[in-house]
């Protein structure tokens, strides 16, 4: 046994002793336990009165003596911190009344509250927040979120008293004083619906995978978002949580480069999208919009150090610092960025940012360059040159996308795949299956648009689409995107009225409107129903077989050199390199793992599927050289959400995109086994129920079982890769929770 084992497992010891000895594994067996913890990895708006409920039912369940009631409350209060209050996101609604203390019997347990009251200072300041007494105060609110509870509950004693202890006393009579009350608390994240919005997504995503975006893009993002909204509300949101990503002092990287536009604009006196001026107001009562105002419009006071053309990087916290008050259906916030985005669409010197490292070469270079600045764009030319597998309502969120930074760009990719796939005979080598049961619903509904119009007078696909993909799809079932393509092109435009010369005076954009309501419907990969992937071969025992389609020049052959994960993504699918004590990689194939005849293995064991493996070189390299994994398809990582950042597995593994990853076998039960079957340099991750959920998941590369545990290769958020033990804590840290990615 190595060091790193001995220590591990002198540690794992140390902490048993420090616990008492007490084994934590069987908790997860209570749903009410998963429920509470899984907060640790996407926390809600919970109310705390459900906190309550809850913890007493792990209590009764864990045979009384509270272990892992006591277990939990600890975890929490670490996780959400000694200071935590209702989070601004959360709106609560509901009593506020102090509530009455039950003396008889709850739950089978004594009232304690004179011991405690008169010992224990914690139970006494608790119980004053909630329950009625000479010294309650209610500036306390009794509906509120979760997270003010947990460092509350652990402050208070957990020493036996009786059959009780004065933290199991308030959890109880807390549970039931809140189930006779009639007025019912309610508590929701008010900025849910933001997501709903295809421009909401591209700018969060920059927290995910920052890009060169110019700063007009940003205007004209936030200014769309805020049409379709209304409020603003999703606006003033996105601009606080990129402000807080980026610092106060963010500008414009080495490594982008910006080309175009740097002189300074004029601001327009008109409307600018139905919203009057308030530059006189703003200018005098707002020192920062007058700042941000002499950076980009011609006055008296302007100086034009700053580049008028530049990345979204210092906009961001010079939009926050700019009030939101309103005055009449403007504010100072909202008048700066309505006519910057008014003012850079009617410049003719356009800004183009890109990373420094691309070259641009003449005009065809500079039109390509752009369109490949988009995410969307690399992501739907991916499909086409790997034959790749999406459903068909997953494709309009990045047409979408397109669509509001650069609508040639959307033509553009549409009419390629169009082409590739419109004329093709190939059996298709994609199977689409339902992750969440079909259900027939008509297209989005918008107050504006032209719906009406584009379904039932004109003479194209749009009916068709509309049917097959929403009021009808029950009936069709899920599509591959290869379905889509020559249906949009069918999309015919109408006429909204002619001149005398019965020439057609305006157009109308069919496509775009089944675009943006298909988007607003379908705003992430995650909110289709359906999910595609390569058809293989699960049938063929430690073979590998080839894909019903050679790969076409966009695929890369194995190198013998292992590349390393700082390289720039590309829209090359990289294979990794196979070494002697590496599984085989298998793109687009499915491995089975046979049994052999030794006579130590049992016949009724079920044989785990390995469909992918990893790099044994990249995996090392990246570690050793402490090499930041990066990868296009990688979700967003929270490091307040704990777990693991996905790109260091994609980096080095053949795996596709994560929306795609199912649960296999259990690495744990596999360790435990007389024979091991998994293979070292597997991919496996943490699932919820049957799914990976990216936010608060640990994925990992499989290094081998261990005492008590399993050893892996992660790489957390805005960390490095490294290795760890995981042995049986909750969750990420319970060996147990990890299955193989298939």
């Amino acid at each position: 046994m190595n060091v790193e084992v001995v220590v591990f497992v002198l540690l794992t010891q140390l902490i048993g002793v420090a616990w008492g000895g007490y084994d934590y594994s069987h908790c997860t067996n209570y749903a009410e336990y998963n429920t509470l913890a899984n907060l640790m990895k996407n926390d809600t708006c919970m109310q705390a009165d459900s906190v309550f409920k809850q913890l007493t039912a792990i209590n009764i369940q864990d045979g009384g003596h509270g272990g892992c009631r006591i277990h939990l409350i600890n975890l929490l209060a670490d996780h959400v911190g000694r200071h935590a209050s209702t989070p601004v996101n959360c709106h609560c609604q509901g009593w506020n009344r102090l509530q009455e203390y039950h003396t008889g019997p709850v739950d089978g347990i004594t009232n304690l509250k004179d011991h405690c009251l008169a010992y224990s200072g914690e139970y006494r300041d608790m119980y004053n927040q909630f329950f009625k007494s000479q010294y309650s105060n209610n500036h306390y609110m009794a509906c509120r979120t979760h997270h003010s509870v947990w460092s509350a509950l652990r402050s208070i004693t957990t020493s036996p008293y009786g059959h009780s202890s004065c933290q199991k006393d308030i959890i109880f009579r807390l549970k039931y004083a809140f189930e006779h009350l009639t007025d019912d608390c309610i508590c929701k994240d008010i900025y849910s619906h933001c997501t709903n919005y295809a421009e909401y997504n591209t700018l969060a995503n920059l927290m995910k995978n920052d890009t060169c975006m110019q700063a007009d893009s940003v205007f004209k993002l936030l200014t769309t978002m805020t049409l379709k909204e209304g409020s603003g509300e999703c606006r003033i949101h996105i601009i606080n949580l990129l402000a807080d990503h980026f610092g106060r002092h963010a500008s414009t990287p080495n490594s982008c480069h910006c080309q175009g536009a740097n002189k300074l604009q004029q601001y327009h006196l008109g409307s600018a999208d139905g919203i009057t001026t308030l530059k006189d107001n703003c200018l005098i009562n707002s020192a920062e919009y007058k700042d941000m105002y002499n950076q980009y419009f011609v006055s008296p006071d302007s100086n034009n150090h700053h580049m008028a053309c530049r990345t979204h990087h210092s906009v961001w916290s010079a939009l926050r610092s700019i009030t939101t008050n309103g005055i009449g259906n403007n504010s100072c916030q909202k008048d700066i960025i309505f006519h910057l985005k008014y003012a850079f669409e009617h410049f003719t010197d356009h800004c183009l940012c890109t990373d420094a490292h691309t070259h641009v070469n003449g005009h065809q270079g500079h039109d390509n360059d752009k369109c490949h600045h988009y995410d969307s764009f690399n992501k739907l030319q991916q499909l086409a040159e790997t034959d790749g597998c999406l459903s068909a309502n997953s494709v309009w969120h990045y047409l979408d996308d397109l669509q509001v930074n650069a609508p040639e760009c959307r033509r553009r990719i549409q009419k390629h795949l169009n082409d590739k796939y419109a004329t093709s005979q190939d059996a298709s080598h994609c199977t689409c299956n339902e992750r969440r049961n079909l259900i027939n619903h008509e297209i989005h509904r918008m107050d504006n648009g032209s719906f009406f119009d584009c379904r039932y007078r004109t003479s194209g696909t749009y009916s068709d689409i509309e049917a097959d993909l929403f009021s009808n799809i029950l009936a069709k079932g899920c599509q591959n995107h290869d379905y889509l393509w020559p249906k949009l092109e069918g999309v015919h435009n109408h006429c909204s009225w002619h001149n005398r010369h019965n020439y057609c005076g305006e157009w109308i954009d069919c496509t775009r409107d089944l675009i943006v309501r298909a988007a607003i419907q379908y705003p992430t990969d995650d909110s289709d129903s359906c999910v595609c992937s390569k058809i293989t071969s699960s049938t063929l025992p430690a073979t590998l077989t080839s894909s019903t389609k050679a790969p076409t020049s966009a695929m890369t052959s194995p190198s013998s050199t292992p590349t390393t994960a700082t390289k720039a993504p590309t829209s090359a699918a990289t294979t990794p390199t196979p070494t002697p004590t590496t599984p085989p990689p298998a793109s687009a194939t499915s491995v089975k793992v046979t049994q052999s005849s030794t006579s130590g293995m049992s016949p009724q064991r079920t044989t785990p599927t390995i469909k992918f493996a990893c790099n044994k070189l990249a995996v090392v390299e990246d570690i050793a050289r402490s090499l930041k994994a990066t990868h296009p398809d990688s979700s967003y990582c929270n490091p307040s959400a704990g777990g693991s950042d996905d790109a260091y597995v994609l980096s080095t593994c053949n795996l596709a995109s994560p929306m795609t990853w199912k649960k296999g076998a259990n690495v744990m039960a596999d360790c435990e086994s007389s024979t091991q079957l998994i293979p070292t340099y597997t991919p496996i991750s943490t699932f919820d129920g049957d799914s990976y959920t990216p936010l608060g998941a640990q994925s990992g590369i499989f290094l081998g079982c261990d005492n008590n545990g399993i050893k892996i290769a992660i790489q957390k958020c805005n960390g490095l890769p490294e290795i760890v033990h995981i042995g049986n804590g909750a969750f990420i840290d319970n060996s147990r929770n990890y299955y193989v990615v298939v």
